[in-house]
């Protein structure tokens, strides 16, 4: 903190910088509190007026043509069903999820609870066959190329796609290789559809993020999907479309030793996810005991409706505008994915996946990840600090076999193993 002495006040950053770093008490400097958001950058402690008035002054923009094309916006909830087996139970009722609201805002009284399967597809002519068709990411998850994928350019597809950009994440993948993978996955999808179908459809395309605890991480890494998909589609011709997000809360914070603590780091995700303005969000189980899947089904739901009913986060669009470290965030991790996003695509997609040059970038990652968590330098409360004796246990994730792939396979994998 200043000392309350009289003296001039500095006429501009640098010399705010020295008198900081000179009634600074403390052996660091300012330089060390710098946050190194990812590989790709870091955030500044000191800032000045110069952002966003400056180089972000386009993000008053982008804000009012999101806010333009969804005056009416609510995020619709979803459950997952990894834990839960959804044809037990028939109706919402039994879970006692009266209040809880579908995607079109009716009450859901009598009908199903809404969860999530993952579907892939491998007969693109038949649209009921998968919910969310996403060929590239079902081949990478896979670790050979699924039917789909190789039928991509000679089918035509009448209804949008998924692009499961949270598996890079849940892999240990970075959040700007999240959203830069997300765009190269798009182009592919867009160059085997007509530039009519692209159009058509880009609006309805849905881009799958996961969020991790790190609130003002992830809020900036939502927004500057929805700014990516706009240009990208501004770009291709398209006009600058807001899209469809969906955001998972995060199996690599995911903890099976400390599954209560999972309730609060989902809680932060939903928050993450809300603010920064998902369209739909999809909440995991906090714990995987068989004997709690019910219980787990409707905390998880209570997540979403805290944050809503209660806390009425929902209320307004993109609240956070205006936000310096929000804002900033949006500008530099849009910036950063966009351009590795046009370094990956020189590249023949193929090939690049099949050498597994993508995937070692992602296990880089996820190795730097697990050796943080190891010495305590990336810390989850409840699990590597913290621990409490009284935490009740879950299963851990189930672990795919390994199997021979005929390249490199994207692997879910949690920090507490």
């Amino acid at each position: 903190m200043l000392s309350a002495e009289k003296e001039k006040p500095a006429k501009d950053i640098a010399q705010w910088r020295e008198r900081l770093q000179k009634e600074l008490k403390s052996p660091l400097s300012l330089s060390d509190l710098e946050w190194h958001v990812s590989e790709y950058f870091s955030l500044d402690a000191l800032y000045d007026s110069s952002f966003p008035e400056g180089e972000g002054k386009y993000l008053t923009e982008f804000h009012e043509t999101w806010k333009q094309q969804k005056p009416d916006w609510k995020p619709a909830f979803k459950v997952s069903a990894s834990n839960v087996n959804p044809s037990n139970v028939a109706t919402a009722e039994t879970y006692g999820f009266q209040a809880w609201v579908s995607t079109d805002g009716t009450s859901l009284s009598g009908h199903s609870l809404p969860v999530e399967h993952r579907l892939g597809n491998e007969n693109p002519s038949d649209a009921s066959s998968g919910i969310c068709f996403d060929p590239v990411m079902d081949s990478l998850r896979l670790g050979e190329w699924a039917p789909s994928f190789r039928q991509l350019n000679s089918s035509s597809y009448n209804r949008p796609f998924h692009i499961h950009a949270s598996d890079v994440h849940n892999a240990g993948g970075s959040a700007v290789q999240e959203l830069a993978f997300c765009l190269l996955v798009a182009e592919q999808y867009r160059q085997s559809v007509s530039s009519e179908e692209f159009n058509n459809q880009c609006n309805r395309w849905v881009l799958h993020l996961a969020a991790s605890p790190s609130y003002w991480l992830e809020i900036g890494k939502i927004r500057a999907m929805r700014l990516l998909w706009m240009n990208f589609c501004s770009l291709n011709n398209a006009g600058k479309q807001a899209g469809q997000i969906e955001v998972e809360t995060s199996h690599v914070y995911w903890s099976h030793t400390d599954p209560d603590g999972n309730l609060l780091r989902h809680t932060s995700e939903v928050m993450s996810a809300l603010i920064a303005g998902a369209d739909s969000i999809l909440v995991h189980p906090h714990t995987l005991d068989p004997s709690m899947g019910l219980e787990a089904c409707r905390q998880a739901v209570n997540i979403g409706l805290l944050a809503t009913k209660e806390s009425h986060l929902d209320d307004v669009l993109d609240p956070a505008t205006g936000s310096y470290i929000v804002e900033k965030l949006t500008h530099e991790l849009a910036n950063a994915a966009w351009n590795l996003f046009v370094e990956w695509n020189e590249k023949p997609f193929v090939s690049w996946i099949e050498s597994g040059e993508f995937q070692s970038m992602v296990a880089e990652r996820k190795t730097a990840l697990q050796s943080r968590f190891a010495s305590g330098d990336l810390l989850m409360v409840g699990v590597n600090k913290h621990q409490s004796p009284l935490a009740r246990k879950s299963p851990a994730a189930p672990v795919a076999a390994e199997t021979a792939t005929s390249f490199p396979a994207l692997r879910p994998f949690s920090l507490d193993v």
